[in-house]
């Protein structure tokens, strides 16, 4: 299936809970239609109308992208029945009655995930989280299959039902503007829209499958087979392969390893906080049990900020230091930050450790990349 290939947090076998939003997300655009399709009808519609209640609170408060993005489909939806509401008002009164429910349902969950990323720490878990790191040519490439198909089953789905269809198309345009509009940033919203373009693609194949039947037999099963295959396989083959790194993981420093032998531990006592660059700084508390000021960023509180600062400082071994006036005093603005008992940085960050000996930090074990120094003892 090519969604479980290009959004991973949608797959049974990433993690369980992503499955479970996916389930739920589904069991959402069933409720929602079948509650229309009943009213349209005038029908009795309680149990869908409870079912998306129940379904929209628990997607809310499970799950961060998809209610977010379910809920901008719909109100695009809404929108355009708004546009026709002189021809079909029924329709127009159906679709703002169900938005009103989902904003009520939704709403909750989606206040308290936005207040959470706001928090320390998890306002850079949530930042990060949003992007899966694809530019907007990859998705181009990778989704340009899917795309022409999504194109094809436009004319059948409104034709089939116009009211109905109108909530797959708002989520592909969505899901295109979001994937090519922001380009890496905020992509993990596409994964609230991604039943849009597959029950649209659905439309576009079966109407190629169908365009073959006056053919003989073997081309009827040979064409469909070839184009959907290519349409749907091959671009999707082709964005893992070259996502594989076949080098196998990056290795930690073997330097590293050696000095973080050298931190000291004692027990009863915190582990020792130690200044380093970022990178190394994601290593160091499961290498060394070590604490540290800008660790992994799922972890640090102002991690964005944090990352600046260290470059700024003269921490960061690829980022040269321009003007070392403005390093030492960000570097001192650091060491005020935290009770730092040790220091680990690259050899090449020349500055920052003629600024620590300044300030009285004394050499303590050293390799051929990387020193290890010692803060100086506390003032009395």
């Amino acid at each position: 299936m090519f969604f479980l290939d290009l959004f991973p947090s949608t797959s049974l076998i990433a993690y369980s809970y992503h499955a479970l939003g996916l389930a739920l997300l589904a069991g959402l655009w069933w409720s929602t239609a079948a509650w229309e399709s009943r009213r349209l009808d005038k029908k009795p519609a309680t149990s869908p109308l409870i079912a998306t209640v129940v379904i929209g609170l628990l997607l809310g408060f499970s799950r961060p992208y998809e209610p977010i993005a379910f809920l901008g489909a719909w109100l695009l939806k809404a929108a355009w029945h708004w546009t026709q509401r002189k021809t079909d008002p029924v329709a127009w009164r159906t679709a703002a009655v169900i938005a009103s429910i989902l904003l009520l349902s939704l709403g909750p969950g989606i206040g308290w995930s936005v207040w959470i990323s706001r928090q320390p720490v998890w306002s850079a878990f949530a930042h990060q989280s949003l992007t899966l790191g694809l530019n907007r040519m990859a998705w181009v490439w990778t989704l340009g299959g899917w795309a022409i198909l999504t194109f094809i089953g436009l004319g059948p789905a409104f034709r089939a039902n116009s009211r109905l269809a109108a909530l797959p198309v708002s989520a592909s345009l969505l899901c295109a503007v979001i994937l090519l509009g922001f380009g890496a940033a905020h992509t993990k919203l596409a994964s609230g829209l991604i039943f849009g373009p597959l029950l649209l693609s659905g439309w576009g194949a079966a109407r190629i499958v169908t365009a073959f039947t006056r053919f003989p037999w073997v081309i009827q099963l040979a064409a469909p087979a070839i184009l959907l295959g290519t349409l749907f396989g091959i671009a999707s083959l082709f964005m893992n392969l070259n996502a594989m790194k076949l080098n196998g993981p990056a290795l930690v420093d073997e330097g590293v390893v050696s000095l973080a032998g050298h931190l000291p531990f004692k027990n009863g006592q915190m582990p020792p906080v130690v200044l380093t660059d970022t990178a190394t700084g994601a290593i160091l508390p499961g290498l060394a049990g070590a604490r540290v000021w800008a660790g992994h960023w799922s972890l640090s509180s102002h991690y964005d900020e944090k990352v600046a600062r260290l470059k700024a400082a003269g921490l960061d071994p690829a980022s040269p230091v321009r003007n070392s006036t403005d390093a030492n005093h960000t570097l001192e603005d650091i060491l005020t930050d935290a009770h730092f008992d040790f220091a680990l940085i690259d050899r090449r960050c020349v500055q920052a450790a003629a600024c620590l000996a300044a300030h009285g930090w004394l050499p303590l074990e050293s390799t051929g990349r990387w020193r290890l120094l010692k803060a100086p003892p506390a003032s009395p």
